[in-house]
């Protein structure tokens, strides 16, 4: 068990032996050129009314992970969650027939910065690293969904059999430190130590979510099988809405 586990979420611990290295956003992103700042939904709710209000912007021009994607069946387990199945039927209702679905996030991203689409609404957390640059150059954003933001656990344990599990413990040790926390955030991962105060460099931790969202809105997706025995419900509520 890492030395410095109690300085953590509860969730950090998900089973014996098993520990979550990083707590992952779901996020959304869209091109600035193509989404004007007083038109960007923060909200799923606010992103279902707009492809009403601004078909122009949205309709037909949105872009997500597919269902058999680990992160994407995730998220909308997560979602579900929060805010309830029906409420998220509702929005795959109207999000599904007006979305494009990429298997890996860099692809969507690629079709959000060539302006084939102009808004992801399942972003993986990792992309607060890969889009920094991007921000500042004017050709991306991302931001927080307030009303539902699922957390994604990495997960990080020491395998049975390896060959250096000492080496392995001191790496979580590591992780589980102020230091290590540090490196994570600083890659673009989620620190989520107990009053982390980030660092420079550091594009995102568990505060800056709840700056952001509301505790109450966000969902840590936990290692069980619950979120196993959901699939077939949710895989066949989302083929629908998908028309797959």
């Amino acid at each position: 068990m890492p030395a410095g586990l109690s300085n953590f979420p509860a969730f950090a611990k998900q089973l014996p032996g098993v520990f979550v290295m990083s707590p992952e956003p779901i996020l959304a992103a869209w091109n600035p050129k193509l989404v004007p700042a007083g038109q960007v939904p923060t909200s799923y709710a606010q992103l279902v009314a707009a492809i009403q209000s601004n078909p122009g912007v949205f309709a037909h021009k949105l872009v997500t992970y597919p269902i058999d994607n680990a992160l994407g069946y995730a998220a909308i387990y997560g979602m579900e969650q929060i805010v309830g199945k029906d409420t998220v039927n509702t929005w795959l209702n109207s999000l599904g027939p007006n979305s494009k679905s990429f298997g890996e996030g860099l692809d969507a991203m690629k079709e959000v910065l060539q302006g084939g689409s102009s808004y992801d609404w399942t972003v993986s957390g990792l992309a607060k690293g890969v889009l920094s640059s991007l921000i500042s150059s004017g050709l991306a954003q991302y931001g927080y969904m307030t009303d539902a933001t699922p957390l994604v656990p990495r997960g990080i344990a020491v395998t049975q059999g390896s060959k250096s599990p000492a080496s392995a413990e001191l790496f979580l040790d590591f992780l589980f430190s102020k230091a290590g926390q540090d490196a994570l955030c600083k890659g673009g991962f989620t620190a989520d130590m107990n009053n982390y105060k980030a660092v420079d460099g550091c594009v995102g931790d568990l505060a800056d979510v709840y700056a952001h969202v509301a505790e109450k809105n966000t969902y840590l997706v936990p290692f069980s099988k619950a979120v196993v025995d959901a699939q077939p419900e949710i895989v066949a509520r989302w083929n629908k809405a998908f028309g797959r």
